[in-house]
C-alpha cells in the first residue's frame, strides 16, 4: 500500500534547486533521482512506469525531444506526464523521459508544495506578511547659481560732455610797419617758427 503522507511530504530545503526561466524568473525544482527516490520509498518499489511516446521535435533554430509516460501507483492509479528536453546530447531523450517521470509524479502530490499557493499543501503561511511601505524620499531642490549678469559700466556727468577741441597755437602776424627784427618777416606775414615774437612778446 501507497504511504501517501510520504508522497505529499515537503522536500527539504536542502534539495530543493533553482534554474532560470522566463525573464529574470528563477523556479525552484526538485532533481528528477530524488522524486524517483521519493516514489520508491512511498510506494515501497512497487510502482509501474511506462513510456508511451518518444518524439524529436525540430523546429527552425533547434530540435528537443518529447517524451510521454504513464506512472501507476497501486490503489492509487495512473498519471500521465509529458516531459521535453533539448536534443543537445546523447542524453537529451532520457532527460526528457526524467522530466515526463516528474510531471506525472507531481500529479501525486510529490513536490507539489512548489507548484501551489495552498498554505495546507506547501506549509506556507496562509496570509502573506504585510511589508512596510518605505517613507517616500523628500528631495531638495537643488540650489542653482545664478547666471553672471553682464557688467554695467556708469558713466559720470563729465563723460557726457563731447570732448574738448585740440587747440594748435596759432601763429602772431606781424603788426608792425616794418621787418621783423628777429625773423624780419614783413608786415601782415606771420613770424617765423623759432621767432621769439611768434607769440605775441
Amino acid at each position: 500500500m501507497a504511504d501517501k503522507q510520504l508522497l505529499t511530504q515537503p522536500f527539504d530545503p536542502v534539495t530543493i534547486r533553482q534554474r532560470p526561466g522566463s525573464g529574470r524568473n528563477v523556479f525552484d525544482y526538485v532533481p528528477g533521482g530524488d522524486v524517483i527516490a521519493r516514489v520508491i520509498q512511498a510506494t515501497d518499489n512497487t510502482f509501474g512506469w511506462t513510456v508511451d511516446h518518444v518524439e524529436l521535435i525540430q523546429q527552425s533554430s533547434a530540435a528537443y525531444w518529447l517524451v510521454r509516460g504513464t506512472l501507476t501507483i497501486p490503489e492509487l492509479g495512473s498519471r500521465q506526464g509529458l516531459g521535453t528536453h533539448p536534443a543537445d546530447s546523447v542524453d537529451s531523450v532520457k532527460a526528457a523521459e526524467t522530466d515526463a517521470f516528474k510531471r506525472a509524479a507531481v500529479k501525486f502530490g510529490v513536490a507539489l508544495h512548489l507548484y501551489t499557493d495552498d498554505p495546507a499543501v506547501n506549509g506556507k503561511d496562509a496570509v502573506a506578511p504585510v511589508q512596510p511601505r518605505p517613507e517616500p524620499v523628500t528631495r531638495k531642490p537643488v540650489q542653482r547659481s545664478a547666471a553672471p549678469q553682464p557688467m554695467r559700466y556708469e558713466r559720470d556727468e563729465y563723460s557726457q560732455l563731447p570732448p574738448e577741441p585740440v587747440r594748435h597755437p596759432v601763429a602772431v602776424r606781424n603788426a608792425g610797419n616794418g621787418s621783423c627784427p628777429e625773423c624780419h618777416a614783413p608786415a601782415g606775414r606771420p613770424h617765423a617758427t623759432r621767432c621769439r615774437f611768434r607769440d605775441g612778446r
